[in-house]
């Protein structure tokens, strides 16, 4: 029966967590100790032969450019989590302060063509403690610098950030953008001794992040001056050359020509800018450029080193006074892993370099754990959230609450991305870092194989070039996407109910619940006082509340019935004090203060174990034990309830005593 929930203030410390977990992976300090990354298969390998996946989030604009104490703090306090990548995103964002051309604004910035030695310093430092604590870097090359006049680059101002679309073809932009690796290529770390282009830790880099000739075209008409010229000079020296017919320009809505033209012009440029990275010593893998947005990027991409995708769960437009959307992910036809598999294809990595569903969302404790528990099933290689946060303020006004009341980049949906003290969706991490990385879910045992003519891709719209048949398949089989091979495997839609292959992933779309039953990690999220009591394999739980996750991890390499030391993570709704949205909760009225308030999850639970001396301790905010559940252990089960005292929490641990 469902309960009316207690409420607690709780504050995730922006310098440490709760938990420490990192001593589960101390052996893999400093990263980089396995030597280069390299693609084997579909798998990621080191040089020494030691495979990886990676867990991990994004550091936006200013994130990057931290004070050394704070670079030192937060590289720890990923750790404590489990993260081993964070992704270097928008280094490059004008209105970013720092950014990697100028340190601070005031100065006219007359060009984009030197790296701030300020900006530079703060950013070796962090490099430097996130690879002492074991943490890889994924490098972004351009995401949203703003070409100049003094770049000499033509009618800048008309331009959009990084130069979309035309920095795809666009000869000074590409020449620029090959000076930029230049340079950070050959800049040496003074606290690594090492050039970027020596540096074993930085493992993955992108070419241009969202940036394609297919995606967005309602805002990328191609209409600027010069580069629509340019843009049909080339179309018609290529048709000419490919002995093809040009029935017209429209290069907004594609057609065959256009769309064959547009992916060799990408193809081309993807492979002048990997030659450039390699003959300048860069040994990272290289990716050109990043969406779930048609069939026809991955395509493009299919001779880089891996495929990158992004998949969010509804985002943009957080603004006091607009609609919302209240969509349940738990409860979806297609979940955010079906952006993912519209970009797995055979025999390539996969990276999910952003995801997010994101505040205010009241449904987003079911995503951490759904991310990771099928990108395992599906063998992927490696997931980033969108965004650990937009900046380094250590103001407890900010870091108390979630969302900054902020606009970043002209932007009023930006601060909405911050993640690292929301109970909901960073406060389950330390879970998912297990499910992936230490292998806690099963990878599919059967592989779908969805065939794709190439000739039959270019007559489609680009935009629109998905084959949804797969639905709710990928959270039952591993799923790929194959050229000019024939389709393989049982691609029968699913039901509302799907249980993966392996038995460990259940979902029922209709009553929004779920679960995860591994032998060192089990789980229930979702709709959660809809299921009653899930019995899982060794373990029950039975969440009260009408929607939560409870989430219990050992702690140990022994399944969960052997383990003396077990971390169980119980969270659900998590909102600042006084959000407030309207009555049928479509519309984001105010955005609330400090302290996040986080809802008390009331759950039994009972674990069948050998271990009769273990005790239950709920921990607060700071890693101080608040109080001890009461247990009882009869027949070989442990049995206890939580947030029923007053020493409920977010967290608990169980050990033996």
């Amino acid at each position: 029966m469902d309960i009316e929930p207690k409420k607690i203030p709780f504050v995730l410390l922006w310098d440490k967590m709760p938990i420490d977990i990192s001593f589960l992976w101390e052996d893999e300090k400093p990263a980089g100790k396995h030597g280069f990354l390299r693609a084997d298969g579909e798998k990621l390998v080191f040089e020494d032969g030691t495979e990886v996946k990676f867990w991990g989030t994004n550091f936006n604009s200013g994130a990057n450019f931290p004070e050394h104490n704070h670079a030192e703090k937060v590289a720890r306090r990923l750790a404590q989590t489990g993260v081993n990548m964070v992704r270097l995103h928008q280094l490059d964002a004008e209105w970013s302060c720092p950014n990697i051309f100028q340190y601070a604004k005031g100065k006219l910035l007359k060009d984009t063509r030197n790296l701030d030695p300020t900006s530079m310093d703060r950013l070796d430092y962090l490099v430097h403690c996130l690879k002492e604590e074991g943490i890889y870097i994924y490098m972004d090359f351009m995401t949203y610098r703003r070409f100049k006049t003094g770049d000499g680059v033509e009618n800048a101002l008309a331009l959009r950030e990084s130069g979309k679309p035309y920095s795809n073809f666009d000869r000074r932009m590409i020449e620029l953008q090959k000076e930029f690796i230049t340079q950070f290529l050959a800049h040496k770390n003074p606290y690594t001794g090492l050039a970027y282009a020596d540096e074993p830790a930085i493992v993955m880099a992108e070419i241009t992040n969202e940036c394609d000739l297919f995606t967005d075209v309602q805002m990328q008409k191609f209409n600027d001056e010069p580069y629509r010229s340019r843009l049909i000079e080339k179309y018609e020296a290529w048709a000419k050359e490919k002995g093809k017919t040009i029935t017209d320009y429209d290069f907004e809505h594609k057609n065959p020509v256009t769309n064959e033209f547009c992916c060799d012009i990408l193809m081309e440029y993807y492979r002048e800018m990997y030659d450039h990275i390699r003959a300048r010593g860069g040994k990272f893998m290289i990716t050109g450029t990043n969406w779930p947005k048609g069939k026809l990027i991955p395509y493009c991409n299919r001779e880089m080193d891996f495929i990158d995708s992004h998949a969010y769960w509804w985002w943009g437009g957080i603004v006091e006074g607009q609609p919302f959307q209240w969509r349940p992910h738990i409860k979806a036809d297609e979940t955010l892993s079906v952006f993912n598999a519209y970009n797995s294809i055979q025999g390539k990595p996969l990276v999910c370099s952003e995801w997010d569903c994101q505040w205010p969302n009241r449904y987003r404790a079911d995503s951490t754990l759904m991310v990771a528990a099928h990108g395992a099933l599906q063998g992927w290689n490696g997931f980033t959230i969108h965004t650990y946060r937009y900046g380094t303020s250590e103001d407890p006004a900010i870091t108390s609450k979630i969302y900054r009341l902020k606009v970043y980049g002209n932007s009023d949906y930006r601060g909405s991305f911050d993640i690292y003290n929301d109970p909901a969706k960073w406060g389950l991490f330390y879970h998912a870092a297990l499910i992936l990385r230490r292998g806690d879910v099963s990878e599919g045992k059967e592989t779908v194989v969805f065939g794709m003519d190439e000739e039959t891709m270019m007559h489609t719209d680009s935009r629109n070039a998905y084959d949804r048949v797969q639905g709710k398949l990928c959270e039952k089989h591993r799923v790929r996407y194959a050229y000019n091979v024939p389709s393989s495997g049982d691609a029968t839609p699913c039901g509302d109910e799907v249980l993966s292959d392996t038995g460990e992933i259940y979902r029922n779309a209709e009553t929004g619940t779920g679960y995860i039953d591994s032998p060192r990690t089990k789980a229930v999220y979702g709709f959660s006082g809809r299921m009653g009591k899930t019995e899982l394999s060794g373990l029950s739980i039975d969440v009260k509340n009408h929607f939560g996750t409870v989430a219990v991890s050992s702690l140990t390499d022994d399944p969960i019935t052997e383990s003396p030391n077990l971390l169980i993570t119980a969270v659900g709704k998590v909102e600042n004090t006084g959000d407030t949205f309207s009555e049928d909760g479509t519309v984001f009225l105010k955005a609330g203060t400090a302290p996040v308030m986080a809802e008390v999850i009331e759950a039994d639970i009972e674990i069948r174990t050998e271990k009769r001396n273990m005790r239950v301790w709920s921990v607060d905010e700071e890693g101080f034990y608040r109080g001890e559940m009461p247990t009882t252990y009869e027949d070989g089960v442990l049995r206890f309830s939580l947030g029923a005292n007053k020493n409920a929490s977010v967290y608990y641990l169980v050990q033996e005593q």
